[in-house]
């Protein structure tokens, strides 16, 4: 509640300031016409208007501020807000400044009406010249201190009341409020400080009352407003603006948490607006690179994500590798669910980083079962030699892990790997609700037929024919005999890879 009386007493203060900016305008303005019986209907007649305006307008603005002030006082002793009720409270706070500004020009204005009634109603009141004189300055007074209000109101809003309401998560505008924006800011300092000045001078001249003292008390007050309403408007966007400058080097070194109070619905409170969206959307960028270049290699990623890459349908001659786990069936049935999860991640862990490391894009997962494409989506050249290379890092891994598992007592992994080269289609299949990127032919059918293969002839990794003559320089094979397998016509030839020449990998006893 000490905020709300601070500020309470600020629009007070404004009040005293603004009343004797008038009673300036009197003397300067009126006193050529005005004789002592003129001056004493006009003191009479401010002092019964300014003890109205008071009288309506002190508890209008403390009903206006009390939601705001029950709110800081729940805020202070950490009470908890319903959505519904903070936004409400929000709402209230950030219309305060367009709120108080209407009140405090209807609190000049209606008065002011009573002047023409108690003007015809009196035989001392002043003339009609005189009158309208006095009206057109006081209605000008009153723009000039609800334009005080609002810039004075909308900072105790940013500065005292927005950052103890607002919480983490609620940084958004609101619909229903009603800023007063940065052009009319600059319209209204025109207003008061040059068109309100030089109107109410050419009316004193046209009445008679165009004194030198007139027009330097217009000048120089002009010039203190001016001036005044340049701080104010320079403070209500610097600051912002500062604060968004900093959150902005925080996420240049790569904060991507940051997230700024959204403290009004003017262009900075869109601006703030706007920051936060273009946060979420890096955040959400940067998981979904992170996430995806679980699945493929660095220079793979890169090439997708810089656009080189097309992803609609296409044909184009690719390795396929498959890999399942032996007997993983009957091991899973032995096993809690949770731990055979526990299993199947810390295994596709150490085998998606083995294929990934040669270039691969792991297609998918089918229970224990692995799909890797390489040469698709980014082309490579020696992506046959690549696939070889990565099952054979898969096979020296799994001895590492097995070498693990038996440490703990645990049984042994066996694996068999497929690989084939031949000519498949690449692009998103699905529907318009779920699409992946995969590719589809008689090649992915066929690599995973090798792979079965690796039961029949008790192996670890079996590459087709067509794989055997990219590799044929760079690896030791031996052809095993002619299969007939589903799909295929004539027979096919498979080769068991044992591993690379010149003392590179090999295929370890797992």
């Amino acid at each position: 509640m000490r905020e709300i009386l601070k500020t309470f007493l600020l629009l007070l203060g404004t009040c005293f300031v603004a009343v004797c900016y008038a009673m300036g305008l009197a003397w300067f303005g009126l006193s050529p016409r005005l004789e002592p019986e003129g001056w004493t209907f006009h003191a009479g007649w401010i002092v019964c208007v300014t003890i109205m305006a008071l009288t309506l307008g002190i508890p209008s603005i403390l009903l206006l501020l009390r939601p705001v002030g029950a709110a800081m006082q729940k805020a202070a002793v950490k009470g908890t807000f319903t959505e519904a009720e903070l936004e409400a409270v929000l709402r209230r706070t950030m219309n305060l400044p367009l709120l108080l500004g209407v009140l405090v020009f209807l609190l000049w204005l209606v008065p002011l009406l009573t002047m023409p009634v108690a003007a015809a109603l009196f035989e001392n009141a002043p003339d009609p010249v005189s009158v309208f004189i006095a009206f057109t300055a006081t209605t000008g007074i009153g723009v000039v201190h609800a334009t005080f209000i609002v810039y004075l109101v909308e900072r105790e809003t940013r500065v005292r009341f927005l950052p103890v309401l607002v919480r983490a998560g609620l940084v958004r505008r609101l619909e229903g409020v009603r800023p007063v924006g940065v052009g009319w800011k600059l319209i209204l300092l025109f207003v008061t400080t040059a068109l309100f000045p030089i109107f109410l001078f050419l009316v004193m001249y046209a009445g008679g009352t165009a004194t030198i003292g007139a027009a330097l008390f217009l000048g120089i007050s002009s010039i203190v407003l001016g001036v005044s309403q340049c701080a104010i408007i320079y403070a209500s966007i610097a600051r912002p603006l500062s604060s968004l400058e900093g959150e902005m080097a925080r996420v240049r070194e790569g904060n991507l948490q940051i997230r700024v109070p959204v403290l009004s619905s003017d262009e900075l409170g869109q601006l703030s607006q706007g920051f936060n969206e273009m946060v979420e959307g890096l955040e959400r960028a940067e998981f979904v690179r992170e996430t995806f270049g679980s699945y493929v290699s660095k220079p793979v990623l890169e090439e997708i994500l810089s656009g080189n890459v097309g992803l609609g349908g296409e044909r184009c001659v690719a390795t396929i590798l498959f890999s399942d786990i032996r007997g993983f069936t009957a091991f899973s049935e032995k096993l809690p669910p949770e731990d055979v999860v526990r299993f199947l991640n810390k295994y596709m862990d150490e085998m998606v980083d083995a294929l990934v490391g040669q270039g691969a894009t792991i297609d998918k997962f089918v229970g224990d079962a692995i799909m890797a494409t390489f040469g698709v989506p980014v082309h490579q050249d020696d992506h046959a030699l690549r696939a070889v290379r990565g099952a054979l890092a898969m096979l020296e891994r799994l001895e590492a892990f097995n070498a693990e598992r038996a440490a703990e007592g645990q049984p042994a992994v066996e694996i068999g790997i497929g690989i084939h080269t031949g000519v498949v289609v690449a692009g998103n299949i699905g529907s318009e609700k779920k699409m992946e990127y995969t590719v589809i032919g008689d090649s992915v059918n066929t690599a995973s037929r090798i792979e079965t293969l690796n039961k029949r002839f008790g192996t670890h990794l079996l590459i087709s024919e067509d794989t055997h003559m990219l590799v044929a320089g760079h690896v030791e094979a031996r052809a095993l005999e002619p299969v007939e397998v589903k799909g295929k016509s004539e027979p096919l030839t498979v080769y068991e890879v044992t591993g690379e020449r010149d003392g590179g990998r090999r295929v370890p006893s797992v």
